[in-house]
């Protein structure tokens, strides 16, 4: 990997799309053309330097066996981040069959098993801030930055700016009250509306989360609050990409047990192959694949307003709710406290509260 780890200037190779797209999940140490190479019509575009910014999986090859895969995420000012481009262009080329798993073990997700069918550990990362996407590279950027999907380079900017950036949003939006009669700067505003906690301008500014590895069981909490936040997710049992679904096992000891279900699902619908005339192929699909247990991993795509997110984690506090859904929420706060801890508390305050 230590051509990827400085600057370099490859020519031109044939084939530079579909080894520029497949760079994340291969990690080859084969080069990448810049930006500025782009052609018109490539379905993802990803930095020079894609690999050489993604952490590796905790497990370390034989010096015979494969390299360590990439994973598209890195933690940068205490924030889990993940280049959403690059994440879906690692799996271009893969088949639809093993999409799934591969982009699970793509966004940091932990297994408990080398073949990736059982998740150990989800993740929860941010993809986008006011709906512009993140990118993750190495080498050229400084700690604590990131660069913005803006245009074939984008502007590299440090999360201290971005989250001032927010609280300059939240502070405009609160100018329309007494029509800022001191004249106010929209930052020092901001922190007027922080200290009455007046809230309802963080309608104003957004964030985009990838959740990765929770399970269909506890995707359904989310389903509900679906008037707070969107969620693009993971189609239930119509796509073929569930044909081998992961499933997550909460606790070591229940993998027994889990790997039983498993084996019996997985066989019982490799045998339901053939579709009687008359049935599409999806209505099929999704009676076939609705076999598998409510343990199945998902992934979504999580987005809201800050106010809105602020009522989501709210629920960290309540008793009611099951254990795999509080933790996720924990994973999404301190995210959102790494970036705006004067609007999100710590995690461990809510069940203090």
């Amino acid at each position: 990997f230590r051509r990827l780890n400085g600057p370099f200037r490859p020519p031109p190779l044939p084939g530079h799309r579909r080894a520029r797209a497949r760079a994340c999940a291969l990690a080859l140490p084969s080069p990448l053309p810049s930006h500025g190479s782009r052609r018109h019509g490539a379905p993802f575009r990803s930095p020079s330097t894609l690999s050489s910014s993604f952490s590796s999986s905790s497990s370390s090859p034989s010096p015979s066996g494969p390299a360590p895969r990439p994973v598209c995420v890195k933690h940068v000012s205490g924030v889990d981040m993940i280049d959403a481009e690059a994440w879906w262009g690692s799996v271009q080329e893969t088949p639809v069959r093993e999409k799934l798993s591969e982009l699970l073990a793509n966004a940091g997700v932990e297994f408990w098993d080398d073949s990736r069918d059982f998740v150990k550990t989800p993740t929860v990362s941010l993809s986008a801030i006011g709906g512009i996407p993140l990118r993750l590279r190495g080498g050229d950027i400084p700690d604590g930055c990131v660069e913005l999907s803006i245009g074939g380079s984008g502007p590299v900017v440090s999360i201290a700016d971005l989250a001032d950036s927010l609280r300059r949003q939240m502070g405009m939006a609160a100018f329309p009250s007494y029509l800022n009669p001191k004249g106010i700067a929209p930052l020092p505003m901001w922190n007027v509306v922080a200290e009455h906690r007046h809230f309802s301008v963080g309608h104003s500014a957004s964030l985009s989360f990838v959740m990765a590895g929770h399970s269909c069981a506890v995707e359904n909490e989310f389903n509900c609050q679906r008037d707070v936040v969107h969620l693009g997710r993971l189609t239930v049992a119509r796509t073929a990409a569930q044909v081998r679904a992961p499933v997550v096992v909460p606790f070591e000891e229940l993998l027994p047990a889990y790997k039983m279900v498993k084996m019996t699902v997985d066989e019982q619908i490799a045998e339901t192959k053939n579709r009687p005339e008359g049935v599409s192929v999806g209505d099929w699909q999704e009676a076939r694949f609705t076999i598998a247990s409510a343990s199945k991993a998902h992934l979504a795509v999580i987005t809201g307003s800050l106010r809105n997110f602020q009522k989501l984690v709210g629920e960290i506090s309540s008793g009611g709710k099951e254990r795999e859904y509080i933790e996720l929420l924990r994973k999404l706060n301190d995210s959102l406290h790494g970036i705006l801890p004067d609007m999100f508390q710590p995690s461990d305050s809510y069940l203090e509260s």
